[in-house]
């Protein structure tokens, strides 16, 4: 009888072990059911907008969602680098460096707000600079991620290298809220300096297969929750803590520096170099200085406190001075209280001795401009330093790291980066050729293509129309430079790949992995020489190499007016960017009279009301905007939503008659030959002075002096205080690559620029004869009507050579 009962029970149970053993539903909500990550809450977004992802580049071969990790490092002997765990709490981080005693700290990794992967592959390299100390003593990476909920997360995985070692490798399964991953780090995995981070994805689509579904793919990486954590008592040296400091939660760098001379004429040009080889030091993309005269400064997370100022100044401030401060030269990084973090103290007995220590620092870094050097060392957040092309060039996509791909997804896409000098002016004639090595699959259908973009612009398109397969063999691609700058230039090969197999998107169709496409790193890139003449008023140029203020060795002239913690702010940002930029430190001499000034290539930083109506009509501001602008700014916004009503009546009257006739006929001769209405201007010239608005905070402009002798930049606001407030504007690098123009203005969310139609040309070398052909040629394409002009001329003079030849020798009847 109980062998009968217990018979029938598991004859009862077996349709509930079969439940179990079926396949669960499609559920997206248990996705970070997984017990090895950890979920948080979405971390608050800074004020800042995020970095642009052009500066991303895509290297190596993305792995397909099953395949085995590979790594070109030897073996580390480690736990797990696959499994994340979670840690139950999080202790309270202090510095990113630096710690105070008995805190954790934190080393943040991303140098942006957050981190964006897009489309069915991508992937983001930078260094991460370690000193001795933190490489031999972290503990574990924490990475915090997000993506959207339409990846499916068994056939997408996200995989993290340090030093081109696999340490995180992880089904994408956080569509809901940000997941944060932790594990350790292997012993021996980093090095003391430049630690390569690789984070890359492969992302495939739930249940759409076309072209257009692989745009919603999309893992957000946040950089308030990735880090490294290290011990508390760390100990650094001097330089090192400077190398170091990275960025905070959410991506910034900070300087605070302190110092009671800060009104001393004597002191402000070196403060302001110490500034610019601070900046150059740490090699961060957003980095701001803050100045002020009896504060303490504060080191914390990507914030690093300067203190300045001879032996008796800071010795009521700092107790445990150093004796060589009364003696000597002091550079040194102290703990002005036990639980505070260090911070960088220079000192001497007196104003010569801090000079001395300050050119310690910088002297190293005053070396050759961004228009002499081979490359430019920005890999603190765009991966290898980029190459310099100063003249015609050829390279291959393996001299610039990246590997041969090969992909099976629909839209194929892989970036690179490169520099052109700050006199690049060969944007109208010039063009580059791409010999590709590619190879696409038979099933890609006739009618897609490969496209090349640069900096976001369609450059070149090359049409796929071979039905059987193909392979491209050093096919020559050629690519307008229409839309490269001067500095760094972005450009991507991207390749549309769909199949008859697409439009069925049959189960399981976005997990093959038979490749579609592949791209070969021998590949090569033939730049022909182009024209070398730097313009001048030209913003674009002076953010992305600090031309014109490189091209000689002189000192710029400086004008801060007045002199106090809001004017030094602004200055030392600004010059630590132009810096960063030209790759080395500019040589400054402040000024105190606009007399003194004269000729001389000239930096303003003032408030609009210190600066005279006759050199803000130089600048085609409205003279009337020193007396109006501070007054517009605190009285509201009347006069402007006025002016925006006006300006939508205006453009709706001049679509209609005469005037919409004219605008239609120019986009037509805009979308056909690529010419605009200010091409076919013989007569160029900036028509009205700009006016500011009430919401802009902060304004820059440029020209030439008086008598065109030197290159003049103003950076003014309504008030001090503005200047201070525009500081966060234009330390974020979207924004500071996006100045252009003769000036432009900025608010928190928006900027403004106007273009100077008939730009100063300043040749490199007058007397090359085909760089000033060249140069004639890229002017003449600027300017349609001159050439066209010039040609009616050649002709009628040509018809009255031939006549007067055939009067005089010609046959007579």
């Amino acid at each position: 009888m109980m062998k009968s009962i217990l018979l029938a029970l598991m004859l009862f149970a077996l349709p509930a072990a079969n439940s179990l053993a079926d396949p669960l539903p499609f559920d997206m909500s248990t996705e970070n059911a997984d017990p090895r990550v950890q979920s948080s809450p979405a971390a608050p977004s800074a004020a800042r907008p995020e970095t642009s992802e052009e500066q991303s580049r895509q290297l190596g071969e993305i792995l397909p969602p099953d395949a085995p990790a590979k790594s070109s490092a030897p073996a580390l002997a480690a736990p797990d680098a696959y499994s994340p765990v979670s840690s139950a709490s999080e202790p309270s981080a202090t510095m990113t460096g630096l710690a105070s005693p008995g805190q954790i700290n934190r080393r943040y990794l991303i140098p942006a707000n957050q981190l964006t992967l897009n489309g069915e592959i991508d992937q983001k390299d930078w260094s991460l600079f370690l000193t001795s100390w933190q490489a031999t003593n972290a503990e574990s990476l924490s990475l915090s991620y997000r993506n959207t909920v339409v990846i499916a997360p068994e056939s997408s995985r996200m995989i993290v290298s340090i030093n081109d070692h696999v340490v995180i490798e992880e089904p994408l399964r956080s569509p809901a809220s940000f997941t944060k991953l932790t594990v350790p780090l292997p012993e021996g995995l980093l090095r003391y300096g430049a630690n390569t981070i690789s984070v890359r994805v492969a992302q495939r689509h739930r249940t759409d297969c076309t072209i257009d579904s692989t745009y919603e793919l999309v893992t957000t990486l946040n950089a308030q929750g990735s880090y490294l954590t290290l011990p508390a008592s760390e100990r650094i040296s001097d330089l090192e803590a400077i190398r170091a400091i990275g960025v905070d939660g959410n991506g910034d760098t900070h300087f605070e520096i302190s110092s009671p001379s800060i009104k001393q004429s004597t002191a402000v040009e070196d403060l302001l170099s110490l500034g610019q080889g601070l900046a150059l030091l740490a090699g961060m993309p957003n980095q701001d200085f803050a100045f002020n005269r009896d504060a303490l400064p504060v080191s914390g997370p990507g914030r690093l406190g300067v203190l300045v100022g001879t032996a008796s100044e800071l010795a009521p401030i700092v107790p445990n001075l150093p004796q060589a401060a009364r003696v000597g030269q002091l550079a040194s990084m102290l703990r002005v209280t036990p639980d505070s973090a260090p911070i960088l103290v220079i000192s001497g007995p007196d104003w010569a001795s801090i000079s001395a220590a300050i050119g310690k620092i910088v002297a190293p870094l005053s070396e050759a401009s961004v228009d002499q050097r081979a490359g430019l060392q920005n890999s603190g957040w765009t991966g290898p330093d980029l190459p310099v092309i100063l003249s015609d060039s050829q390279f291959s996509l393996s001299d610039l790291g990246l590997k041969t791909q090969e992909f099976s997804g629909r839209r194929f896409q892989t970036t690179f980066s490169i520099m052109l000098p700050g006199d690049f002016y060969g944007r109208a004639s010039s063009e580059f050729t791409i010999l590709l090595d590619a190879a696409y699959a038979p099933d890609v259908l006739p009618g897609n293509h490969i496209t090349v973009f640069v900096n976001g612009e369609v450059a070149s398109v090359v049409q796929i129309n071979n039905r059987h397969g193909g392979i491209f063999k050093h096919f020559p691609v050629s690519v307008t430079m229409r839309h490269f700058k001067p500095g760094r230039n972005t450009i991507t090969l991207s390749a549309e790949l769909s199949t008859n197999q697409d439009a069925v998107c049959a189960p399981g169709e976005n997990n093959t992995r038979e490749p579609r496409f592949a791209l070969f790193n021998t590949t090569e890139i033939q730049i022909e020489k182009f024209a070398r003449a730097g313009q001048f008023p030209n913003l674009a140029a002076t953010a992305r190499t600090g031309f014109p203020y490189t091209k000689d060795e002189k000192s710029i002239s400086l004008f801060l007016e007045p002199v106090g913690p809001e004017t030094m702010s602004s200055a030392a940002t600004v010059l630590g960017k132009m810096a960063l930029s030209s790759g080395h430190a500019l040589g400054v001499k402040p000024k105190t009279s606009l007399r003194a000034i004269g000729e001389e290539d000239t930096i303003f930083v003032a408030p609009i009301s210190q600066i005279p109506r006759s050199f803000l009509d130089r600048f085609h501001i409205a003279p009337d905007a020193s007396e109006t602008w501070n007054q517009i700014a605190v009285t509201g916004t009347e006069e402007a939503d006025t002016t925006k009503q006006f300006s939508e009546w205006q453009d709706r009257i001049s679509s209609e008659g005469l005037l919409g006739y004219l605008e239609r006929a120019g986009s037509w001769l805009h979308d056909r030959f690529g010419l605009t209405t200010d091409e076919l201007e013989l007569f160029k010239d900036i028509k009205e002075s700009f006016m500011p608005t009430p919401s802009d905070i902060l304004l820059l402009a440029q020209n030439t002096s008086f008598e065109g002798k030197g290159n003049w930049t103003l950076i003014t606001g309504p008030t001090v205080q503005n200047l201070a407030l525009g500081n966060a504007l234009i330390a974020s690098q979207s924004r500071w690559e996006n100045l252009q123009g003769y000036l432009t203005a900025l608010t928190p969310d928006r900027m403004v620029s106007r273009l100077d139609p008939n730009p100063t040309l300043h040749l490199s070398d007058p007397w090359d004869i085909r760089n000033l052909r060249l140069v004639i040629t890229d002017w003449l394409s600027h300017n349609s009507l001159v050439y066209v002009g010039l040609l009616i001329l050649a002709a009628i003079f040509l018809a009255l050579s031939w006549g007067a030849l055939l009067k005089r020798s010609g046959r007579r009847e």
